[in-house]
């Protein structure tokens, strides 16, 4: 409010002030002479504040008089009697009637306006003062109209309600709405990073949830005929679920719930009539598929059907003795002899255990094997009498004449091997019949270069060079530096069993041949070329390979790197993966890398390769040794449509393999190290399991043992099962 005071000494001067109770809140002086003007101050805000409080004035009816010949006049009565007055005549018309003056209508008052903001209506009064307030004031003092009667609402202990409309309070609350909201993403940030960090050092890496030890192997056990103490059989058939097969028992094992399900008798006594030694044997490594409700086991000459619930066991009519048995996943082929001398050949079909069977007819006998050609006798090494050679010739001694060679030992394992094939809905039996007997003879190792020695002064740095000189040496005069090279002419043939209208195939391979069964297609491999039948002995086409067909494993020819996909066909020879069209055979691309040893495709499009990475020279000279050379492995991740590598692993090992579960991808590594201040102890064998980024290839965890020999790895995604020579362990880990 502007104050306007004249003091008596004739001085004007002029302010402004916000009055308490109509009144100034201070004391005030004239500028002037000093005197106190308070007095004349509170009068000036005394008048200005003192509104007269408007007069409604309400008009109302009042009813006029009755007219005097409507006046009833009272008959006169005897007694006494008292004069009336004249009458005075009553006016039928007239003036209106003066009005009278009413207390004003509450409802029909105008409202009150706020003496801060003139146009604002009043709509509160002070706690403290009783003064109006509009909603402006209140903004901005809340329920009091000043800072000072906030204070004097503080000293006094005046309770004063909230305004939730004040601009402070609101401003409160907001501030308060952001503290909560960036204490809370703040928290969440932090919950973050702590759960980043445990699961980066803690959660992701594995833990053991089951452990089994059992006995070491003996170093010192120099007797074949009696094995150490069996560890048994252990295999994973879900990822909460562990079978064991030991002592002649087969037992299944709820992990999570660390409890046995049930344990049953695999063998009778009566129908084993083996030794314990022979039992080990005979049991230590059959083959395990289970399906939904059955459990399947396939040992060299017995199956086994199991109740997956219960353990009971079931049984598996054959016709005769079983002779041998060989199985994949989806099928079981079990070949009879009954006591009449008749074979048959028993089909199983997985997962419902269908049986068909069909007899073994003259025209395919069982036994037919292929016979690779003879291997040549080496060139003569010529005789070298320096004392370097005599050492070598004492350290490495020449095969003896009659000492048989590798092809020797191929066919003695051949008449032993199965010759029925599972090939998806039938079996293939594979005849084949040399035609022309032919090897090649190559040059297997460089020619001998300048001898170290010849310097006359071999320094302590050129002792590997020595070291490399003197094993090359001694390999050539082992070998003659030369291999030779099976290109002899098979007629090759394919039955299929099981199939009674599907014809026989025919034809001719250079080398020796091998059947390689995929899920849509089969492969009949040998030399440098191969040929693509389907499941009915049709022949779809046929393409040359740069490098030979890979030798498979001498019992299971499946190791050969090959993989079917949707509309592709990958095979790798010894220094070449090509990819073709799986109708025409028509190469999309090749991937040069010596040494590949295993395809698999992740379903995403994409290619996982285990390849030894060597230089191309390693094909030409195979038994060249060279001491500079990194022993490293890769597994590579390449694009199935372009063969383009995403990422490689490379690492220094023996063996590294990469295994696929799910979603995720696996490395296993064997390398031996050597200590130079332990050269007594010998060399460490180490052994590490890798969880790998798929999509970098870097590692997210590893599992590593030092001098224990792993025998078996297996993985159910999220849980891994490790066997050792003396424990078996079960891992899991935490995923994201």
């Amino acid at each position: 409010m502007q104050i306007k005071v004249q003091c008596p000494c004739g001085t004007r001067f002029e302010f402004e002030v916000e009055p308490v109770h109509e009144r100034m809140p201070m004391p005030i002086n004239c500028p002037a002479c000093g005197a106190d003007a308070t007095n004349l101050a509170n009068d000036v805000i005394r008048q200005r504040s003192f509104r007269p409080r408007p007069t409604v004035v309400i008009p109302m009816r009042v009813d006029p008089p009755p007219r005097a010949a409507e006046i009833p006049i009272p008959t006169p009565q005897s007694g006494l009697k008292i004069a009336r007055a004249a009458s005075v005549p009553v006016p039928t018309s007239g003036p209106a009637a003066a009005p009278v003056h009413a207390m004003p209508n509450e409802n029909n008052a105008p409202a009150a306006l706020c003496p801060k903001h003139k146009d604002e209506p009043a709509v509160e009064v002070c706690v403290v003062c009783g003064k109006a307030m509009c909603l402006k004031c209140m903004e901005q003092f809340g329920r009091v109209c000043s800072v000072f009667c906030r204070e004097q609402a503080a000293s006094k202990r005046v309770y004063v309600p909230p305004y939730a409309g004040q601009k402070t309070v609101t401003q409160a609350r907001s501030n308060l709405k952001v503290k909560l909201i960036t204490l809370g993403v703040l928290a969440v940030i932090a919950v973050c990073i702590g759960l980043c960090i445990w699961y980066k050092f803690f959660g992701r890496n594995p833990k053991p949830i089951f452990t089994l030890n059992f006995p070491k192997a003996a170093e010192n056990d120099s007797k074949p005929e009696k094995p150490r103490e069996p560890s048994g059989f252990y295999q994973l058939i879900a990822p909460n679920q562990l079978l064991s097969i030991k002592d002649k028992n087969i037992s299944l094992r709820d992990i999570d719930g660390q409890k046995i399900l049930w344990s049953t008798p695999l063998q009778s006594e009566t129908e084993s009539g083996r030794t314990a030694s022979e039992d080990y044997y005979f049991f230590s490594d059959p083959h395990v598929t289970a399906t939904t409700n059955d459990i399947w086991l396939s040992f060299q000459n017995l199956i086994a059907r199991f109740d997956r619930q219960t353990g009971t066991r079931k049984e598996v009519t054959t016709p005769g003795k079983i002779l041998t048995v060989t199985q994949d996943d989806d099928m079981i082929l079990a070949l009879s002899e009954n006591p009449e001398g008749h074979q048959s050949l028993t089909q199983i079909t997985l997962p419902d255990g269908a049986l068909r069977t069909e007899e073994i007819t003259s025209s395919h006998p069982a036994d037919t094997a292929v016979k690779p050609a003879p291997r040549p006798s080496r060139p003569a090494g010529s005789a070298d009498k320096t004392p370097i050679n005599a050492v070598k010739n004492a350290l490495v001694p020449s095969p003896q004449p009659e000492e048989p060679d590798q092809s020797a030992a191929m066919a003695m394992f051949e008449a032993e091997r199965h010759p029925f094939i599972p090939a998806g809905p039938n079996a293939v039996q594979l005849e084949s019949k040399l035609v022309e007997s032919k090897t090649i003879t190559l040059q297997a190792m460089k020619a001998k270069g300048p001898s170290v020695l010849d310097s006359g002064n071999v320094t302590a740095s050129q002792g590997l060079d020595y070291a490399q000189e003197f094993i090359n040496d001694a390999q050539r005069e082992r070998t003659g530096g030369v291999e030779t090279q099976d290109v002899s002419r098979y007629q090759v043939t394919v039955h299929r069993r099981f199939a009674a209208n599907v014809p026989d195939w025919s034809g001719e391979v250079i080398g020796p041949p091998q059947f390689i069964p995929l899920k849509t297609v089969d492969i009949v491999a040998g030399g440098q070329s191969i040929q693509v039948l389907n499941k009915n002995n049709k022949k779809l086409w046929e393409a040359k390979l740069t490098f030979p067909v890979p030798s498979g494993n001498l019992f299971d020819e499946t190791q050969i790197p090959r993989l079917e996909t949707r509309d592709a066909l990958f095979f790798a020879d010894k220094g070449i993966l090509t990819c073709f069209e799986l109708t025409t055979g028509n190469a999309r691309w090749r991937f040069n890398s010596v040494g590949i040893s295993a395809v698999q495709a992740d379903g995403q499009g994409n290619l996982y390769i285990d390849t030894a990475g060597a230089d191309p020279d390693a094909l030409k000279y195979s038994q060249q040794f060279n001491v500079h050379d990194k022993k490293h492995r890769f597994i590579m991740k390449l694009d199935a449509q372009s063969g383009k590598v995403l990422w490689r692993s490379e690492r220094p090992a023996d063996y590294y393999h990469c295994v696929l579960s799910g979603p995720f991808v696996y490395s296993i590594r064997d390398w031996t190290t050597q200590d130079m201040l332990r050269l007594e102890e010998g060399p460490d064998h180490r052994f590490s399991l890798t969880l790998l980024d798929p999509g970098t290839g870097d590692m997210i965890w590893t599992y590593p043992r030092i001098n224990h020999p792993s025998h078996k790895t297996e993985i159910q995604q999220k849980s891994i099962l490790l066997q050792f020579d003396d424990e078996v362990v079960v891992l899991k880990f935490f995923s994201l």
